[in-house]
């Protein structure tokens, strides 16, 4: 392996490492928890913690945080694994928050710049949060999870135990439920209900089980 800095800012408590794994401890430590793994062709960038148990599978990684035995992958800057989290694949990570036992499916991206370089704001329930912060990723409950390259705008917000899947970037907020991006609207769209008797789920968005539009999508409930 290479590190790039002081030696001494490389600790490995216990983990195995993999030869060809970059360490660049110019900017702060890399601490690696007992039986925690680090797969060749890894760059770590610190300061980055790697929890207990936890499965660094490549990529380039830097200054963040992962809790216990989590699997991570791909470009990942300045985010936190609260634990037990799965994004395995390759896919841009930044500014973000993922909640335990989360799963982001392969090429899941989030933005967390706004191409106008201005501050980006959080939809939260029926308010708006200005965090005056110029790079923020997505906030990601958890068991959540997101189907094979979904797109999370800056400031997305992924409630507890949703499922987002379908192509298309989706919106802001997806309130704990489960929400069909592949079906949403292609403009600044509406409200998808749930109008089918077979269905008293709220939040479960399917193509066969809601039809009908209203609303302003900004405003999307699940209830």
């Amino acid at each position: 392996s290479i590190v790039l800095g002081d030696p001494e800012n490389v600790l490995l408590l216990g983990a195995a490492v993999e030869p060809g794994v970059v360490f660049d401890v110019r900017r702060g430590a890399v601490v690696v928890e007992q039986h925690a793994y680090v797969r060749h062709g890894t760059r770590l960038e610190g300061p980055t913690y790697v929890g207990p148990g936890t499965e660094v599978l490549g990529g380039a990684i830097g200054r963040s945080a992962f809790g216990p035995r989590c699997k991570v992958r791909g470009e990942i800057s300045t985010s936190v694994f609260l634990g037990y989290a799965n994004k395995a694949h390759d896919g841009f990570l930044g500014h973000a928050v993922v909640g335990r036992w989360a799963n982001l499916g392969a090429g899941t991206t989030t933005e967390d710049r706004k191409t106008t370089y201005g501050a980006v704001g959080l939809v939260v329930g029926d308010g708006r949060i200005e965090t005056g912060r110029q790079f923020l990723g997505s906030v990601i409950g958890d068991n959540a999870r997101t189907a094979i390259g979904t797109l999370l705008p800056t400031g997305a917000v992924v409630g507890v135990g949703a499922n987002v899947f379908g192509a298309a970037s989706v919106p802001k907020t997806s309130r704990s439920a489960f929400r069909n991006a592949r079906t949403g609207p292609t403009s600044a769209g509406c409200r998808r209900t749930c109008s089918s008797s077979s269905s008293n789920l709220c939040g479960i968005f399917s193509k066969t089980k809601c039809a009908r539009w209203e609303g302003n999508w900004d405003s999307m409930k699940t209830s």
